[in-house]
Order: structure tokens, then C-alpha cells, then sequence
């Protein structure tokens, strides 16, 4: 602490402005300055607001896939002589044994069992970049080949959709 004896805040501060006058003489400084457009500073400036104010940065919202699953299953309940079923295929965590215990139904089901109609209905729920697996491709080829309707489905809209030819269909 003898080192700083007789510092004062007023100091500290003409030091530091000491050092940013020197840092700011390199031409270096002062071709990035040149660069800055008044878009990057309100970002910037945004970004400190949001950091001060403890906020996150908005991402655009998207589908889940359980809100899908959800307003699928609720859209086949909801018409006559139709079922539909959530199919939970997710393996669970053994506390007693700390260990993952897979799930016991079969690789690459679907989502959601259906009966439209009289009529077997599997859908499988893909929302935002998910991609089907292989697993889920040869699923649904098992139940295509055996007489049955097995789609892949990435929106409500999309869900609705097919739901409504399906129904027209049969």
C-alpha cells in the first residue's frame, strides 16, 4: 500500500486519461474510429442498455414441439370418431443408481399415435432445424408399407392442414 500513498481518486483519473490519450495517437485508433458507422454504435449502445438493465437479447419465437404435439393431439380429439395419443419415447434418470435408463419403446417412433376414422395415423412432431433420423425414416416407411399414415409435421399450420385432408380424404 505505500506504493499508492497520497492517490486520489483525481489522480487515478488523470492517469487513466494520460493512457488513453497516448493509446489513442496510434494510427491504428484512429482508422478503426474511421470504420464505425452510426449503426454499430446503437447497437452497441443497445447492448449496454440491455447489460445494465439485466436484460436478455430477444430471440424470435418459434414453435416448440410440445406446443405442436399439443395442438395436433387437441385438434384430432376435438373432431368426431378421432383419437389421438402422445407417445413418450424419452429414456429417464435412475437417482438410486445415477445412471440414464433408455427409454423402452421402440427406436424411431413417432410423436403421436392417432385413429382418424378408423384409420392409423402416426405423426411425427419436428419443429425449428430438427431432422428426422434414420430410425424415424424406416418407421415410417414400416407403417406406410402396412397400410397406414405416418408424416413428419413442423407447425401447427402445417399439422392442421393435413389434418383436414386427411379427414376429407377418408
Amino acid at each position: 500500500m505505500a506504493n499508492f500513498k497520497g492517490w486520489t481518486s483525481e489522480n487515478y483519473a488523470e492517469m487513466q486519461n494520460e493512457q488513453l490519450k497516448k493509446r489513442l495517437e496510434r494510427p491504428i485508433i484512429n482508422e478503426m474510429l474511421e470504420m464505425v458507422t452510426p449503426e454499430m454504435l446503437a447497437n452497441v449502445e443497445k447492448r449496454m442498455l440491455r447489460k445494465l438493465n439485466h436484460e436478455k437479447p430477444k430471440k424470435p419465437k418459434g414453435e416448440t414441439a410440445n406446443a405442436i404435439t399439443a395442438n395436433l393431439i387437441r385438434a384430432i380429439n376435438m373432431q368426431p370418431k378421432c383419437v389421438a395419443y402422445r407417445i413418450n419415447n424419452v429414456g429417464v434418470w435412475d437417482a438410486a443408481k445415477q445412471i440414464h435408463r433408455r427409454g423402452n419403446t421402440q427406436k424411431g417412433i413417432f410423436d403421436v399415435s392417432a385413429c382418424i376414422r378408423g384409420r392409423v395415423a402416426w405423426f411425427e412432431i419436428k419443429a425449428a432445424r430438427d431432422k428426422p433420423s434414420q430410425d424415424q425414416l424406416i418407421f415410417q416407411q414400416e407403417v406406410r408399407s402396412a397400410g397406414g399414415i405416418a408424416e413428419f409435421v413442423y407447425s401447427t399450420d402445417e399439422g392442421l392442414t393435413l389434418l383436414t385432408k386427411l379427414i376429407s380424404e377418408i
